[in-house]
C-alpha cells in the first residue's frame, strides 16, 4: 500500500510541476505581447521588403520548377565534346636560324634596366670574403673521454686561425 501511495504522490507532484510550468510560460507570453508588440518570435517570419526579397513563406511555385522535364532530347555533356586542336604557329626557319647565331656578340640593350640579382649587387671582394668566412667551427663533443679535446677551440683561437689564413693568402698571392 505504501508503494501505490508513493507512486500517486510522485504523479501528483509531476502534474503540479507541469501546471506551474504552463502557467509560467503563459505569463511570459503575456509579458512579451504587452511590452514588445513589434518583436518577432524565434523562427517566425520577419517583415521583409517583398519587392526586393520576394515572398518569405509560400507562393514560390511560380519561380521554381516543380518537376524535371523528361524530354527525348539528351543534354549535351561537356565530357562528350571533342576538344578542338589549336593550330600552332611557328616562325620561319630563317628567323630561328638568325636568332640562334646572333645575340652573343651584341650587348644587351636592356642590361641597365634589368633587375640585378643579390649576388650581382654584392660583387665586391669584401662581400665575397664575408660570404666564405667560417662562422662557427665544426662541433665536437668535448666529453667523449671525459677529457677536453684539443679540437675544442674558442672564439679567440678561431679568429687567430682566420687571420693566419688571410695573411698566408696574401703572401702566396705576392
Amino acid at each position: 500500500m505504501s508503494r501505490a501511495h508513493t507512486t500517486e504522490k510522485a504523479e501528483a507532484y509531476a502534474q503540479e510541476l507541469n501546471r506551474k510550468r504552463i502557467l509560467q510560460a503563459t505569463e511570459e507570453d503575456a509579458e512579451n505581447n504587452e511590452n514588445g508588440s513589434d518583436k518577432i518570435a524565434f523562427g517566425a517570419a520577419g517583415q521583409y521588403d517583398t519587392d526586393v526579397y520576394g515572398s518569405v513563406r509560400g507562393n514560390r511555385s511560380g519561380k521554381y520548377l516543380d518537376s524535371i522535364n523528361t524530354a527525348d532530347e539528351d543534354d549535351i555533356d561537356e565530357d562528350t565534346i571533342v576538344p578542338v586542336n589549336k593550330k600552332s604557329v611557328n616562325a620561319p626557319a630563317k628567323f630561328i636560324h638568325e636568332a640562334a647565331h646572333t645575340g652573343g656578340d651584341e650587348p644587351d640593350p636592356f642590361a641597365e634596366t634589368r633587375t640585378k640579382t643579390i649576388i650581382e649587387r654584392q660583387a665586391s671582394k669584401y662581400a665575397e670574403r664575408a660570404r666564405h668566412r667560417a662562422i662557427s667551427p665544426d662541433r665536437v663533443d668535448a666529453f667523449i673521454d671525459q677529457t677536453p679535446d684539443q679540437r675544442n677551440r674558442g672564439y679567440a683561437e678561431i679568429m687567430k686561425e682566420q687571420q693566419y689564413k688571410e695573411e698566408k693568402g696574401k703572401v702566396i698571392f705576392l
